[in-house]
């Protein structure tokens, strides 16, 4: 049918198909013919009108999208109207339904964001929009317009969305990434989406003055702030660079910030400018081992390893047997007791109704090479980030060689049982994804993927120098494959993934000096088979003269009896060559025997914590604070340190080291040699440090209201009120 358009102001946009008629002469042409019309003008629309009212053919009035435009938004300027009319084009049917914010921008502007809901993150994405498109100022009225619906919407995000012009977003972001001060993002939160180059670039190149000026000291500001992951692990590469030009001026604790962002090759860079304190003796409680390996065995290990340090290499040994012995002892209690050994922990997560459980197993994964993956997996970003519930250490089995770890990791079981004990869930080849069984699992479900990296690459490339360069990129193609899992198996779906290991190795070169025993075979550093030692009530026995421990099947839960060498020497290979190997397992040190624990869920929320504080003492006296920590998140937590405050002399700090599992509420007793007076604790202040598994810190200030005092007196008045003094 034939379509008659009245365009009295003259200014529509001509839609597809039709012809524009502006004469009378053209009128008279083709005001009957079958070719669908646009009549301009307001004195030939009069004509038009009564012609076609006569003869009964359908017309209507177009509205002028101009004059429309510039009704719905009074701001805009004739011409900026008519610029927004060309953009649109003659496709874009302008009606007053059309003309709204959404439907305009989304013409002009293809972008999802017209249609969400305001949010941060969302927000985020509005500054990012600008910055990149630069919208023509034509649009700024409009722009202003919606920025301000989703002020209203969303107020707890009103300073972002009070950017509608690019300038207005640019020095939003500014602020926002901490290259300008840190205020902003400590108020609103961290920045949700992955941070552009080019505003990495702005941010270090401003940093870097920073850390000139402040001697490096600037780091300590930029690691505590709120920023994203990725920003401060930028600084911590930077504030590297400069402390290798500037070694004085590294502190233990601005150490301690740049090794919670750096693994691999960077970590060594920082070994080699830190000289670690040489550690303590190893304690006695498993739970203290651990510390001591993180905090003090660790650092110097690392170090040690580095710089080649003879006299700390001494050091090493004699901690390496030193451990070896204490383990020994403990290994036998920690069978009975089913605590801290890594199969009883794969034993505990079997069936969790909460979780469909991916369970990853790399092959001598130690420590040091775990913290790569760890920090590809952090820098995440998107629907399916990846969260870190958990960074804990756990004991491999005896002897630490695949053939008896990795089957009692898998089983859930000691060594000797491996034959009778069934894996504890479905075992998934390293060829294959295990995306195809976790989207359709349920809640109880147990998948086993074994990677045999990093240990085939530590085996293969042994001999050639580029060892650790090559083992490097195998751990970046695993957390490459794992964060593909993530992205890839259904949100819906509440996916635990669990990276562990067999077994560690030894963090260092070992030479093929010691014959294995007889009867026995042998691999790097472990040997097995029969003796015809009658050991004692211990189970083991120590041959000083070539420090080879000797194991009781009977006492260390194996198949076999066992020999494992307590120095860094290896045994020789079957064919007797006497090569070196490097980084090879199988014995007691440290880093062969304990193996890390680290566990990821997608889409955490931050850590919901709830501290109450309460006490009595009487002022001036010692007395006890005691601090409940209610901990309602699914993140694994650590109270850090407590600093008490009731004035200039009563600071004080106290180092706590209490593990928060979650959902448990944990209370911890703080001796205070001078207890407050009332107008102390008035203006005083608990300040407590909480460090989430991937190493951030959280400061709580719990209220001190249910703090009770006790005084001889209570002055609540001046001594000088009522005296008439001038």
């Amino acid at each position: 049918m034939k379509r008659i358009l009245l365009d009295r102001e003259g200014d529509s946009i001509c839609p597809k198909g039709y012809l524009r008629i502006e004469s009378e002469v053209n009128f008279l042409e083709l005001a009957l013919s079958v070719q669908d019309l646009v009549i301009s003008g307001d004195r030939l629309c009069d004509w038009a009108a009564i012609f076609y009212n006569g003869r009964r053919i359908e017309f209507a009035d177009v509205l002028s999208p101009i004059r429309n435009l510039r009704g719905l938004y009074p701001e805009l300027t004739m011409d900026q109207a008519q610029f927004i009319c060309k953009m649109l084009g003659d496709d874009f049917f302008v009606s007053t339904e059309n003309l709204n914010q959404q439907n305009l921008l989304s013409e002009i502007y293809p972008h999802k964001l017209w249609f969400e809901r305001p949010s941060i993150k969302h927000a985020a994405e509005w500054l990012l929009w600008l910055d990149e498109e630069e919208p023509d100022p034509a649009f700024y009225s409009i722009l202003a317009g919606i920025s301000n619906n989703w002020k209203h919407d969303c107020p707890e995000m009103a300073i972002v969305y009070e950017a509608s012009q690019t300038e207005k977003a640019r020095e939003i972001l500014r602020l926002w990434l901490g290259i300008e001060n840190l205020a902003l993002p400590n108020k609103i939160g961290e920045f949700p989406l992955r941070v552009p180059d080019k505003w990495k670039e702005l941010a270090l190149s401003a940093w870097r003055k920073e850390m000139i000026k402040s001697n490096g000291q600037y780091l300590g500001q930029l690691v505590n702030a709120n920023l994203p992951r990725e920003l401060r692990q930028l600084a911590a590469f930077e504030a590297l660079g400069y402390f290798e030009s500037y070694p004085n001026y590294l502190t233990k604790e601005l150490h301690n910030h740049i090794a919670r962002f750096v693994s691999g090759q960077n970590r060594e860079r920082l070994n080699f400018i830190a000289h670690a304190n040489e550690p303590g003796n190893v304690p006695r409680e498993p739970e203290s081992v651990f510390r001591w390996f993180l905090t003090e065995y660790s650092p110097y290990r690392e170090w040690q390893s580095v710089s080649q340090n003879e006299q700390a290499q001494l050091r090493v040994l004699e901690l390496g047997k030193e451990f070896a012995e204490w383990y020994l002892d403990y290994y036998p209690v920690a069978l009975n007791s089913k605590k801290h050994l890594s199969f009883y922990r794969t034993q505990s997560i079997q069936n969790d109704p909460d979780y469909v459980t991916l369970l990853m197993v790399l092959d001598g994964l130690h420590l040091y090479d775990a913290q790569i993956i760890n920090q590809i997996l952090l820098n995440t970003k998107g629907s399916n980030h990846l969260s870190m519930l958990e960074n804990s250490l756990c004991f491999a089995p005896i002897p630490t060689v695949t053939d008896f770890a990795k089957g009692a990791l898998i089983r859930g079981g000691q060594p000797s049982l491996i034959k009778e004990l069934s894996i504890l869930g479905e075992d998934i080849s390293e060829r294959d994804s295990p995306v195809a069984r976790l989207q359709t699992a349920h809640k109880g479900d147990l998948f086993i993927w074994r990677i045999q990296d990093p240990d085939h690459t530590y085996h293969s490339r042994n001999k050639y120098k580029t060892l650790k360069t090559d083992v490097q990129g195998q751990l970046k193609t695993i957390a490459q494959k794992i964060i593909e899992i993530s992205d890839s198996v259904n949100s819906t779906i509440p996916l635990r993934i669990i990276i562990t290991t067999d077994h560690g190795r030894i963090l260092s070169e070992s030479k093929r000096y010691i014959e294995v025993p007889k009867d026995m075979e042998a691999h790097g550093r472990a040997a097995w088979g029969q003796t015809n030692i009658m050991f004692d009530a211990k189970g083991y026995m120590i041959d000083q003269e070539n420090d080879i421990v000797f194991l009781s099947k009977h006492r260390f839960g194996l198949s076999d009896d066992a020999a494992v060498i307590l120095s860094d020497l290896a045994f020789k290979t079957g064919d007797g060559k006497q090569k070196s190997e490097f980084f090879p397992h199988g014995g007691l040190f440290p880093e062969e025997v304990i193996i890390p624990w680290i566990v990821f869920e997608r889409n955490v929320p931050k850590p919901d914590i709830e501290i109450t504080v309460s006490g009595e003492g009487q002022t001036n006296r010692p007395a006890a604070l005691s601090i409940l920590v209610t901990n309602s998140s699914r993140i694994n937590l650590t109270i850090k340190e407590v600093e008490v405050n009731f004035g200039i002399d009563k600071v004080t700090i106290h180092s706590v080291e209490q593990l928060i599992n979650k959902y448990k509420t944990e209370e911890i007793n703080i001796e205070i040699p001078s207890w407050p007076s009332s107008e102390q604790k008035m203006s005083g202040q608990l300040r407590v440090i909480i460090r989430l598994p991937d190493g951030d810190e959280v400061e709580h200030l719990p209220t001190l209201e249910e703090v009770k005092i006790t005084e001889i007196y209570t002055r609540d008045k001046s001594f000088l009120e009522g005296l008439d003094l001038p």
